[in-house]
């Protein structure tokens, strides 16, 4: 009887630090799901910061003020490529270039728009947390290049794609 009980407790504190790790992840994730703005990886990068509740909240009014016009950007470049994407009978490339043109307003303005949010967030963080910041991305830029080299390295055997 005290084995069962044992286990019950057991259970139950292990039940209620699962419930206690699952709302504090969810109170770290302060604006939505994460992704629907910048991707996932920007929320991944505010939580290691150790933002005060009142960044938080500056952080979530930036974000939620570049949302509309990142949505319709990316939305915009999402039927460009669509409309593209169908395999045509012949290539021109005049066609290609003239599509591609195209785009590249869209794209302008999301980059714009991208450095603007990132801007306004650097604003908001001390200095500390900008160095922190700097710090992640640049180790992020290093993983991402260290993937992407050893990818090459398997799909084409170690040598240089022009060299195939």
């Amino acid at each position: 009887m005290k084995t069962r009980n044992n286990t019950i407790k057991i259970v139950g504190a292990a039940l209620t630090v699962l419930f206690c790790i699952s709302a504090a992840s969810t109170a770290l994730a302060f604006v939505g799901r994460g992704h629907d703005v910048h991707g996932k990886g920007l929320f991944n990068i505010l939580k290691k910061l150790d933002l005060s509740d009142t960044q938080k909240e500056q952080i979530k009014g930036i974000l939620q003020q570049n949302r509309k016009a990142h949505q319709e950007l990316t939305g915009k470049l999402s039927t460009f490529r669509q409309a593209n994407a169908e395999t045509k009978d012949s290539f021109g490339e005049a066609q290609a270039r003239a599509d591609f043109q195209k785009m590249v307003p869209v794209m302008e303005d999301l980059f714009v728009l991208k450095q603007r949010t990132r801007s306004q967030i650097n604003v908001v963080l001390t200095p500390e947390q900008r160095a922190k910041l700097e710090k992640i991305r640049t180790g992020r830029r290093s993983k991402h290049q260290a993937k992407r080299k050893a990818m090459q390295e398997r799909t084409y055997g170690g040598q240089e794609k022009e060299n195939l």
